[in-house]
């Protein structure tokens, strides 16, 4: 355990120094605001922005605010945070329908820049969920309007890569969960809903989880059974992944609710830490975070999650039910850092 009591995380990344990049809500002047930290490997917070106090960004439009969700957010290799958001009508009122969104990119300064703002209802609107930075700076995200895997550049704009979902249409509630990582040689993986997807071209093709059942809607690419297993492709299971990071020999490594499993670029899945949950809820009989060698609990969820350059896993975990989401009022996570075997 590196760090306790640090609220909930939105974000991680780790930097070449071994020290850990990360988001967080912190309660300011009575009211809550968002903020960039970095902490050293010995848990010590180092100065990040004005007066090393972190950077308050919560004044910008991808703060949750009425008709404003946020939809994903990434470190780059530099420090720098992109986060995105999707925008509806009608504020918090019912119903509400997605119209449009928003990316931007927090510096190292503390300067927020809108990289690009699809209007309201605007022809070509897109509203991002999930996020990720390419080698190039490229950003991925899915574009839950049209259901498209899309990249964006600042000299390019947007392109659609490949259909993932049918379109989000009719109230939305939030936004959908996908997660998405690019290989230092552009390869494309998106967790969506059990199951693990590679992007090639405008093929997408299913490297792990099994199909629940044939899509019903023409370009969805499925969703997949829920589970704990082991195994290769089809044979494997996802349970309630949370977060993905690559690994320096260009595994995944997913965030499985109470355990971190690794997948090769063949697909096959193993779990590496952690002890798995009884049912995809986070839950208060689970077992407390237990320091120590591996196997052992990391608590009742884990996410987000980032490897260093050493090799080691920053994990953001909620260590019992007194911390957890929906099991209590005092909602903290804690850093864990991990050598996996």
């Amino acid at each position: 355990m590196v760090k306790a009591d640090l609220g909930s995380v939105g974000a991680a990344g780790a930097d070449a120094a071994g020290n850990t990049l990360f988001t967080r809500i912190e309660a300011v002047d009575g009211g809550f605001k968002l903020f960039l930290r970095k902490m050293g490997p010995d848990g010590n917070f180092l100065p990040n922005g004005v007066a090393g106090q972190g950077m308050s960004i919560a004044s910008f439009p991808f703060s949750v605010g009425p008709g404003t969700f946020g939809g994903g957010s990434t470190f780059d290799a530099a420090g720098n945070l992109y986060q995105s958001s999707s925008t509806t009508g009608g504020g918090f009122n019912y119903p509400r329908y997605l119209n449009g969104g928003i990316l931007y990119r927090v510096s190292l300064d503390g300067t927020a820049t809108k990289l690009v703002e699809w209007a309201a209802g605007s022809a070509g609107a897109m509203a991002p969920a999930g996020l990720a930075v390419g080698p190039d700076g490229a950003l991925y995200f899915l574009d839950q309007l049209s259901g498209n895997l899309v990249v964006w550049t600042a000299q390019g704009g947007t392109r659609a890569l490949a259909k993932l979902r049918s379109p989000l249409t009719g109230n939305y509630s939030g936004s959908v969960q996908v997660y998405i990582v690019v290989t230092p040689d552009n390869k494309i993986y998106v967790m969506d809903r059990n199951l693990l997807k590679r992007i090639d071209g405008a093929t997408v093709t299913i490297i792990a989880g099994s199909l629940t059942t044939a899509p019903l809607v023409e370009g969805d690419t499925g969703a997949g059974s829920s589970g704990t297993t082991d195994g290769t492709g089809s044979a494997a299971l996802f349970f309630s992944p949370g977060a993905l990071a690559l690994d320096a020999a260009g595994n995944i490594l997913v965030a499985d609710l109470t355990t971190i499993r690794k997948v090769t670029p063949a697909g096959v899945v193993t779990t590496v830490a952690g002890i798995p949950a009884p049912s995809p809820f986070v839950a208060a009989n689970l077992p407390p975070l237990q320091e120590g060698p591996l196997p052992g609990s990391l608590g009742l969820q884990i996410g987000p999650i980032a490897v260093g350059a050493d090799g080691v896993v920053h994990a953001f975990v909620y260590p019992t039910a007194s911390t957890a989401p929906g099991l209590s009022a005092n909602v903290q996570q804690t850093l864990v850092k991990i050598r996996l075997p």
